[in-house]
């Protein structure tokens, strides 16, 4: 009689399927765009108001899409 001895007071660890420390892409996306635009302001300020100009735009077109 060969084989592995089994010890049934072993307890297996199960591996855990979610991780809450890690980041989702658009946590790491956000994250990335604070950085950049506390690194550069005056760029910052820029790239808003072109948004801000293109949002009018799609809003103006009767577009259901929003990036709020």
């Amino acid at each position: 009689m060969g084989g592995a001895k089994h010890n049934k007071d072993h307890k297996v660890k199960q591996r855990a399927t979610k991780f809450p420390d890690k980041l989702t892409d658009l946590e790491k996306n956000k994250r990335k765009q604070k950085q950049k635009a506390d690194a550069n302001p005056a760029l910052a300020v820029s790239k808003l108001a072109t948004n801000n100009v293109c949002r009018e735009r799609r809003a103006a077109a009767g577009s259901s899409k929003s990036f709020a």
